[in-house]
């Protein structure tokens, strides 16, 4: 066995915990655009674009393309040969997945802060 399917699989465990645990919290508050919540949305998309992605290939050009693609993969992760097509589209999803995270960031940098009353205030601040 290769030593990079260990590895592999203790990712998608550390990740799917990570995911149960945002999940939790971006629920466990009210819908205010917390960073748990924000990542659980980004979350949400990337998943959309692999199912949507799936479906696509699925649809173009069957079952018999979608099982040589999972088939090819094992192939690909051993020897680290891709083609050049697929290289440059990794490299557009990466560009892209960064564009997401700054204009999150920048979503939750500059966000209003909350609306506080009068009667919300410590009585040292109503002087």
């Amino acid at each position: 066995m290769n030593w990079r399917f260990p590895l592999a699989l203790a990712t998608v465990f550390l990740f799917v915990v990570k995911m149960v645990g945002v999940t939790i919290r971006a629920f466990s508050t009210p819908w205010t655009g917390t960073s748990d919540q924000m990542l659980f949305v980004f979350f949400l998309l990337c998943v959309s674009v692999v199912l949507v992605t799936l479906a696509v290939v699925w649809r173009r050009h069957g079952y018999a393309e979608l099982q040589r693609r999972f088939s090819a993969a094992p192939e690909t992760y051993r020897t680290g040969k891709r083609p050049q097509k697929t290289r440059f589209e990794s490299l557009a999803i990466w560009i892209v997945v960064a564009l997401i995270l700054v204009f999150l960031f920048q979503f939750m940098q500059h966000r209003p802060a909350a609306q506080t009353t009068r009667s919300a205030l410590p009585s040292s601040a109503m002087r």
